[in-house]
């Protein structure tokens, strides 16, 4: 039970307790032309040392010392084995009993096709072993794993199912902190969790933690893809027995539901089904008509659509205990003023990375972010020569029949993004790559003609096989893995599909070459690239204008910063680029490595701060503390309204009399007259807090508390066009969040 090691000159005694580990070694009998496993157990102090024992104790050991891979399983059972009673150094006959589970898994489960007998073998010496098993011969190796392994889970915890594994470390906090909030009485609960987190497999922990028998949950997302996991986790790991799975897609008679009493049933629905007006409406009048209503709703993908007029009545309608909002990318989410430390958990990228070093997350993914050079040539080409100058969309343009308008500079761009001209590598992602880019993605301006006539483009130039994600082309996730599993090289192109919620492993870069600058969609796509495969550390990140990958990267540390109550966004930018290196085209042959001053000296350089704060004024303004004699002064005041207030006109139905026109701003409803008012105040708003970096740069200031205190008054009224008590009434009443605007100074 122990061992003795030297550490430095002394002799120090380190005590090591075994393990017992249960094994199966295959092998396909050359002989006698079958597949057989040697099953047993050994106690051993590491994985490595078991798996060794396996392969040297195994029947036959000439034949099955082929390699590693012939330990099909290899488990730690410790903590399995204490819970039936056994003990170390008592544990002759766990495997036995294991064993013995297999002949009723048959009954249990009928997908597992058992009927195996033990198989008596000798050798030459007359040697025999009861414990090596012939399998039917069209069984795999991972048949054969999963088998031995639910009868494990089917001896110990009485169901045959593959999975056992816990949540690991953050995800256990996220279950503790929603579950004791939502004990407290709490209502809504943000989980801002990064792709390949398990947010599933983390609110069904808090399911079981909140809900009993005969209670119904809601699911509900606008990725639809989610449900195969979901349904999964469900049904194949042994902590979740007690739960059941509905997607209401496939229930054609949605009043004829019938629940079993004795689970918990999870109800799943996609938003484009509760949204059709046709199809959905039954399964809308099933969910707002629930006689006990749901227990929890989980909102998947809640950054997407989450702010329309059906879902926000939808949303109204639903009887529910508790919301839980989740989301890779919650920016917009966040900053709508609900949620607080109280009621969040956040794990991004920057935490995922930290886990990948300590050891706890060893299959994430590193990205890599490269911003190749375009050639002089084609950006100052006179067919882009207006106020507007090149961008992106303009050189994919294409004429009604669908062809390129621009076609030779088309060709010459995408023949040095392939690396088949004969350009200098700084324009090829290919040629500058030293990772295997035969899977790519790539996120194209929004127009179906212009991503048709490029796929056939990219043919022509290369070998590599292209999938049309858009249109009326490839609608299922399932055909591009298809494509890639018949072809060795693809470029997948798309604008909006598949951009959340898949999972394509294979996928090792990412090429952003539309215009976008939503921080949700941008991160949603690059990290398409970042899903895990066996052997995968990195994957590359490609953006055509560097300026919009530093004001990403400047927004995304700002709403981290926001989201874990940091004020120093400076330090949250170098612990994103110490994570997530960025290199740009050199004058010379070499990448240079982007600092952390070049991200704020190019923000400085442009209006980007005055820009996202005029656009993003639903992110620090909440008016209901509005006074009548602060309002007059900003209707009265000078500040130039820069911004037009977006809003939906909706029919608003009253008991008595005609209906009357209505709009919506904030999910708060107005009347014409009131709207038109609150219209200019938040338009005089956004257009002051716009004027603030100028003011912060001229005076050295970085905070508006600053700003108000030590500068002269007069001057900041010109610069703002709002005398400093007006200002100052603005940070009072919290009508502004000077925290989110302190980050932009």
């Amino acid at each position: 039970m122990k061992y003795y090691s030297y550490l430095s000159v002394e002799l120090k005694i380190k005590v090591v307790m075994k393990k017992l580990f249960l094994y199966g070694v295959f092998t396909e009998h050359p002989e006698l032309n079958i597949k057989t496993v040697k099953f047993g157990q050994h106690e051993n102090i590491s994985l490595d040392k078991a798996k060794a024992y396996a392969l040297k104790g195994s029947y036959n050991k000439e034949v099955a010392l082929h390699s590693q891979d012939n330990v099909i399983f290899c488990e730690d059972v410790t903590e399995f084995a204490s819970e039936k009673g056994f003990t170390l150094g008592n544990c002759d006959k766990f495997d036995d009993y294991v064993r013995n589970n297999l002949k009723n898994l048959s009954n249990t489960d009928p997908e597992i096709n058992v009927g195996k007998h033990s198989y008596m073998l000798s050798n030459d010496a007359g040697q025999t072993s009861r414990e090596i098993h012939k399998f039917d011969y069209s069984l795999s190796k991972e048949e054969i794993r999963d088998m031995f392994i639910k009868s494990l889970h089917k001896f110990v915890a009485g169901t045959a199912r593959l999975n056992s594994f816990e949540p690991r470390q953050r995800q256990a906090e996220a279950i503790d902190k929603m579950t004791g909030y939502f004990k407290q009485g709490g209502d809504d609960f943000l989980l801002g969790a990064i792709m390949r987190f398990g947010k599933n497999f983390t609110f069904l922990n808090v399911v079981n933690n909140l809900s009993q028998p005969g209670d119904s949950i809601l699911v509900l997302t606008s990725k639809p893809g989610v449900f195969d996991s979901l349904r999964d986790d469900i049904y194949n790991h042994v902590a979740f027995t007690d739960l059941d799975f509905i997607e209401l897609k496939e229930e054609k008679d949605k009043d004829g539901i019938v629940t079993d009493p004795n689970k918990i049933t999870i109800f799943a629905v996609s938003k484009q089904l509760t949204d059709n007006k046709v199809s959905g409406r039954a399964t809308r009048r099933f969910l707002c008509s629930n006689p006990k209503g749901f227990k929890l709703a989980f909102f998947d993908e809640c950054h997407s659509a989450t702010d329309t007029e059906n879902f926000i009545s939808l949303n109204s309608k639903l009887r529910v205990d508790h919301r839980v909002w989740a989301s890779g990318t919650p920016f917009k989410t966040n900053a709508s003023g609900k949620f607080d430390n109280s009621n969040s958990f956040f794990y991004g990228y920057i935490e995922q990375q930290e886990d990948k070093k300590d050891g706890s997350v060893a299959d994430a993914v590193t990205l890599e972010a490269y911003l190749p050079s375009i050639r002089t040539s084609i950006q100052t080409s006179s067919n882009f020569i207006t106020k507007e100058s090149f961008t992106l969309t303009k050189l994919f343009a294409v004429n009604k029949k669908g062809s390129f308008i621009f076609g030779g500079e088309v060709r010459e761009f995408l023949s040095d993004i392939l690396g088949v001209s004969d350009s200098k590598a700084k324009y090829s992602p290919y040629r500058v790559s030293s990772l295997d880019l035969s899977h790519t993605v790539w996120l194209m301006p929004a127009d179906v003609k212009m991503i048709e006539a490029a796929a056939v483009l990219i043919e022509e130039l290369s070998d590599y096989h292209v999938i049309v994600a858009t249109g009326n082309n490839v609608t299922d996730i399932n055909q591009v893995h298809d494509a890639i599993e018949n072809n060795d090289k693809t470029i997948t192109l798309t604008n909006m599909r598949f951009v959340e919620g898949t999972t394509v492993p294979q996928w090792n870069g990412a090429f952003v070459l539309s215009e976008t600058d939503s921080v949700e969609k941008y991160f949603q796509f690059i990290f398409r690239a970042a899903s895990p495969a066996p052997g995968k550390d990195k994957a590359m990140v490609f953006d055509f204008d560097p300026s919009r990958t530093f004001n990403m990267v400047f927004d995304f540390a700002n709403g981290h910063a926001i989201n874990t109550e940091q004020t120093d966004t400076q330090g949250v930018i170098k612990q994103w680029i110490d994570n997530f290196n960025i290199y740009r085209a050199g004058d010379g042959p070499e990448a240079k490595l982007v600092e952390v001053g070049d991200i704020l000296e190019a923000i400085a350089n442009g209006d980007y701060r005055a820009a996202t704060l005029l656009k993003s004024y639903k992110r620090y303004v909440d008016l209901t503390s509005m006074t009548l004699d602060l309002e007059s002064s900003l209707l009265n005041s000078n500040i130039s309204s820069k911004i037009t207030v977006k809003t939906e006109v909706v029919e608003n139905g009253l008991v008595k009399g005609s209906n009357y026109r209505v709009r919506r701003h904030g999910g708060v409803t107005y009347n014409i007259k009131e709207f038109d008012i609150t219209s200019k105040i938040l338009q005089k708003i956004a257009g002051f807090v716009s004027s603030l970096p100028v003011v912060s740069y001229l005076g050295d200031l970085y905070t508006v508390e600053d700003i108000i205190a030590k500068s002269d008054p007069d001057l900041l009224e010109e610069c703002t066009g709002l005398n400093v008590d007006s200002i100052q009434k603005l940070v009072d009443l919290k009508i502004v969040d000077t925290r989110y605007i302190n980050l932009y100074l």
